[in-house]
């Protein structure tokens, strides 16, 4: 029975992945789930002998699947990027297309990345003034949890809270000054209120 790993191509519908596994049976069901497609929709199944070196870590470069022939989504745009567009200089947006990878990440050019780096500092001040904000204006409560909510108009930055007394959380949305709870929670939630307005 063979049990050293070896690197295979699984090509589904729309997406193909690189999988390592002892045989191509064992490629093709791992293939297939992390493509979440049926065993036998797969389109094919065959090895990739250039990825074989990366079977003991399980970790194959992105600059490897570039300079083999895949194209990579960016992490921060969505444009396909691939050895033929990144030699031809394809224009993304404004910016010929020259790569920057990060960790698993790769962007299309530097300026996509930055755009995404700003994106995700203002999501983590967001989180953290949110979350100091609610725990000031309810003196003694805790936040549970941490989430935006996504209308037609609108993302609301909004937190569950810990109320001591609560059987369950109370939600807050950043802007409002009021709590949702549970019909059950109505009374317990007064009684917060009113001890703490008292302490104030």
């Amino acid at each position: 029975m063979e049990t050293q790993l070896k690197a295979y191509q699984v090509q589904g519908y729309d997406n193909g992945v690189l999988v390592f596994a002892t045989n191509g049976a064992t490629a093709r069901r791992k293939g297939a789930n992390e493509l979440d497609e049926e065993f036998q929709d797969i389109e094919f199944c065959r090895r990739a002998h250039w990825a074989d070196e990366y079977a003991s870590t399980g970790h194959v470069p992105i600059r490897a699947y570039l300079d083999n022939g895949w194209w990579i989504t960016c992490g921060g745009c969505g444009r396909v990027v691939d050895q033929d567009r990144i030699d031809d200089g394809d224009d993304c947006g404004g910016d010929p297309m020259a790569p920057v990878i990060v960790g698993a990440w790769i962007y299309c050019t530097s300026s996509c990345h930055d755009r995404e780096v700003a994106i995700d500092k203002d999501r983590h001040d967001t989180e953290i003034a949110t979350r100091a904000e609610a725990e000031a204006k309810f003196p003694g409560c805790t936040v549970a949890r941490y989430y935006v909510l996504a209308d037609m108009e609108a993302r609301i930055p909004t937190v569950d809270l810990s109320v001591p007394g609560l059987q369950r959380t109370a939600q807050w949305r950043r802007g409002e000054d009021y709590v949702r709870v549970v019909e059950e929670d109505i009374e317990a939630f007064d009684r917060y209120r009113a001890k703490y307005k008292e302490a104030a």
